[in-house]
């Protein structure tokens, strides 16, 4: 398709736009703009071969702000449209569009429907702020929005309250399992394998088979407690490792807003 003529809305450089898109970003000064925009001033001005560095900008800068911000969510560039808005909101707190268009920053035109507890917020206030404005013609998106939003939220707490459960019932059989080692296979075991050797190799002289018995079975549980020693420090290793899944899952439910207990 053949390239036409236009006028960058924020420096006034000359462009050669595709009339086929929606929005671009200027070579002169980087800053994006509405296609259908960018004609139309070229069409006015008349401009053929000005240079960016010479030219006087005489347009209204709030408009060439939201022109901008416009672009930048056709472009989907959102964070640069996010903090764009942002200043906005400051700057023209009366105009609709800038509470619009700060909800469609954060929301990225709809299409992310699970946010942080603070960005939802962030959208609805900004939706508010947008209705006091005059913005009621923008109701349909944001009933839809929302209906989907909360939807994918509650699927989202669902899943969070599996993950919890499944973890909490981990560490419960993990501190069972632990809980149910007796003294007898927890023990300290060093000294216990000495005095069982003390006992096989001093006192069988005097008490026969007995002490052999008596020393071999002293000697196994030794030799077991040292084992289970080893399994108690992988319990801890084990303990700390769920306890740290649960705490991460309680850290997303704070960030999300959302309660996995009730």
């Amino acid at each position: 398709m053949p390239l036409v003529k236009a006028q960058c809305t924020n420096c006034g450089a000359p462009l050669e736009v595709d009339n086929s898109k929606d929005a671009a970003i200027c070579p002169s000064c980087g800053t994006p703009y509405i296609v259908e925009k960018a004609i139309q001033q070229f069409q006015l001005t008349g401009v053929n071969t000005i240079h960016a560095d010479n030219i006087i900008l005489n347009n209204d800068q709030t408009e060439k702000e939201f022109t901008a911000a416009e672009a930048q969510l056709k472009l989907k560039i959102w964070a640069s449209a996010l903090e764009r808005y942002k200043q906005l909101t400051e700057s023209n707190p009366q105009d609709a569009r800038s509470w619009y268009g700060l909800l469609r920053s954060i929301t990225q035109d709809g299409t992310v429907k699970l946010l942080t507890k603070q960005d939802f917020d962030t959208s609805e206030a900004s939706w508010r702020r947008a209705q006091i404005c005059g913005c009621n013609e923008r109701t349909e998106f944001w009933n839809s929005y929302l209906a989907a939003a909360k939807e994918t939220l509650h699927s989202y707490q669902l899943a969070l309250k599996d993950k919890y459960i499944q973890a909490k019932n981990e560490l419960d059989e993990l501190d069972k399992r632990n809980k149910n080692m007796s003294w007898f296979r927890k023990g300290i075991s060093g000294g216990g394998i000495a005095a069982s050797i003390l006992i096989i190799t001093v006192f069988t002289a005097y008490l026969g088979e007995l002490a052999t018995v008596i020393g071999l079975i002293m000697l196994t549980v030794s030799i077991y407690g040292l084992a289970t020693k080893g399994n108690s420090i992988q319990h801890i290793r084990e303990h700390n490792e769920k306890n740290k899944v649960l705490a991460i899952i309680a850290e997303e439910c704070g960030i999300y807003g959302v309660k996995i207990l009730s």
